[in-house]
């Protein structure tokens, strides 16, 4: 299905009434929503937060001329007329993968890459440039993985054929590759394409976004732009060209004009605030702003053992919070592999800067360690063990230091997640975050708090890359719903741990999760369930087996959700359906009205030939030759 081009979806010609295309309908909204186990991040711009740009232009000699020109110009326009607001990043050109990563680094909330594309072979490539200038392609997965730890709001992939789908594999090409990669936004383009047309549907999906226009209406947009140009118009498969994967709801970028953005097409009409801004707004008000801080350590220094799995678990958790039908979180921060100070920096700014009503989440996996005199630390990617085996407290961060700091805080709603514990037993297929047990009541404990672990025994990580034991029970039970025990549709962290902890006792027995809270504390609604929540599968996601065959873990993950993901595609099907036919209602109902006066005038009825000749409304509703 994804294969189909949808972007050629019309209600044909009928009499007095011209075609309508779907894709290029003002009034619609017209997007590719690929289902995806976890939520991409919302597109947020932050009050003064500069709109960063990345261009990346790949332009091998052995290839025909890329034509990049007029894009990068008016993006210079933009950034110089206000500076303050829009910054366009260092272009990258020639574009290797190195270079791309680099300019991935500096954050850019738009990464445009201009470029040459193609889909051979049932799979899409990109080409980039090699040491001599010339192209190098690289496949749709070689492409997307350069997006896995640094991830735009939205991409731009001005190359031909970055959207084209196989009909016999699924997922195959650029685009939903790339956006496999929880990339909000993805545009691409599904057929070769011009140089000029591809320019002028770029620019102007600028000046849409510009005018405070989500992406999804900036591509509808510029399909029209496209559709109404002499050279193209819909004679051609231009204006279908354009393709936009979606992986959020609301994809609006700019939550306010920007000056010089304005002037490259007035008059500005704003938009009626979108969903997005509605969920921020909420979750400033009586209830105080949802913030988490997200640290994990996969890499550390002598004396102990690497945990893959610990940066993976970010991602994951970041997905369900920043999802305003799941965690609700309005600032997700991930940090991975840090070191000491970097890591004991950003705990403070978590805390320091969170006002009393602020739900306030650490949430820390990797290893646990404790000092002779049983004092806690969590461990940094520079923390090792000394010769005689024990830590250098230099190199972790103290479990004293990040209660003190709780302490200074002014927020009353503080929730504390460690994947991590203190046991050196560890089994085949399994590594063990470190050894012995540590009392975190004592020191991470305090009024309206909540300290929830893995474990204080024993913590385990599976060794082939995929999520912690304890995560990937947390992740199941906010995003399937199934930890809102009560059927409520909230989830509190004592419902969290209670499922955590039956799944793991099915599974693991010997891993014995905790929670050290008051009254109070337990009681914090950490996400709601999700409105589609329905029981779908009673398979575990980890199951004693598993843990030996852990490379299955994928497949389990998607055989578990095939009832939820088909609901959304009817629900998805059935919108669209009833748009197009209540379209065609009006359109009939329009028909009807013309045909009416029109046949009334030909009978030489007074009435229909007074209304045919000076009604101004009927003039517009069917343009009489």
């Amino acid at each position: 299905m994804a294969a189909f081009p949808w972007e050629f979806m019309c209600l044909p010609q009928r009499e007095k009434l011209g075609t309508m295309w779907l894709a290029t309908a003002a009034d619609l909204v017209f997007s590719r929503l690929p289902p995806q186990r976890i939520s991409a991040p919302p597109i947020q711009l932050g009050a003064n937060e500069k709109m960063r740009i990345a261009l990346v232009v790949s332009a091998p000699t052995d290839l025909n001329p890329v034509a990049y020109e007029e894009v990068q110009a008016a993006i210079e326009t933009l950034a110089q007329a206000q500076p303050e607001q829009v910054e366009l990043l260092p272009v990258v050109n020639p574009a290797s993968r190195k270079a791309i990563d680099k300019v991935l680094r500096e954050k850019p909330y738009i990464f445009h890459f201009i470029g040459h594309g193609r889909f051979q072979n049932e799979n899409g490539e990109i080409a980039l440039v090699d040491e001599l200038g010339e192209a190098r392609w690289i496949s749709a997965n070689e492409f997307s993985e350069l997006f896995n730890q640094h991830r735009p709001g939205i991409i731009v992939l001005q190359a031909c054929q970055g959207a084209m789908e196989s009909t016999s594999k699924v997922s195959v090409g650029l685009a939903s590759k790339v956006v496999q990669q929880l990339i909000p936004v993805v545009v691409a383009m599904q057929y070769p394409v011009s140089n000029s047309t591809a320019s002028r549907f770029a620019c102007h999906f600028y000046k849409q976004l510009a005018q405070g226009k989500p992406a999804d209406i900036a591509v509808q947009e510029g399909r029209r732009e496209i559709s109404l140009h002499e050279s193209t118009g819909y004679r051609k498969r231009d204006f279908a060209t354009p393709v936009i994967f979606m992986q959020v709801q609301d994809a609006q970028l700019i939550q306010r004009p920007i000056e010089s953005f304005q002037r490259l097409n007035q008059p500005v009409v704003l938009d009626k605030p979108s969903h997005k801004q509605l969920h921020v707004k909420d979750a400033r008000q009586s209830q105080g702003v949802k913030r988490a801080l997200l640290i994990g350590v996969s890499k550390y220094g002598k004396g102990l053992k690497p945990l893959p799995g610990a940066t993976k678990d970010l991602e994951e958790i970041k997905g369900i919070l920043s999802s305003p039908q799941l965690g609700n979180f309005v600032d997700v921060k991930a940090l991975s592999n840090p070191d000491r100070q970097e890591m004991e920096e950003a705990i403070e700014e978590l805390f320091a800067s969170s006002e009393k009503d602020d739900l306030v989440l650490l949430f820390f996996s990797g290893h646990g360690v404790k000092d002779s005199s049983n004092q806690l630390y969590l461990t940094t990617r520079i923390t090792r063990k000394n010769s005689q085996g024990e830590l250098v407290k230099t190199t972790a961060v103290s479990a004293r230091a990040i209660h003190n700091i709780m302490n200074g805080s002014r927020s009353k709603r503080q929730v504390v997640i460690l994947d991590c514990c203190f046991s050196a037993a560890f089994r085949k297929g399994l590594l063990v975050k470190d050894d012995r047990s540590v009392d975190l009541q004592n020191q991470l404990g305090g009024e309206g708090r909540a300290i929830l672990a893995s474990s204080t025994d024993y913590s385990f990580s599976q060794l082939d890359k995929q999520l912690s034991i304890y995560t990937q029970y947390l992740v199941q039970g906010i995003e399937t719903g199934e930890a809102d025990l009560n059927g409520d549709r909230v989830i509190s962290l004592d419902e969290l741990h209670e499922y955590i902890e039956n799944k793991i006792k099915e599974t693991l027995p010997v891993m014995t999760p905790k929670i050290y809270t008051d009254q109070e504390g337990s009681k914090i609604q950490i996400a709601k369930a999700p409105r589609d929540y329905s029981p779908v599968s009673d398979t575990p996601l980890v199951t004693p087996e598993g843990i030996k065959e852990s490379s299955k873990a994928d497949s389990l993950i998607i055989l578990s959700l095939p009832m939820k993901i088909l609901s959304k595609l009817v629900i998805v099907i059935a919108i669209v359906v009833i748009s197009v036919l209540l379209r065609v209602a009006y359109l009939e109902k329009e028909s009807v009205y013309c045909n009416d006066i029109i046949e009334g005038f030909h009978k030489g009825n007074k009435k229909a030939t007074n209304t045919y000749y000076n009604d101004q409304e009927f003039k517009r509703r069917c343009n009489p030759e």
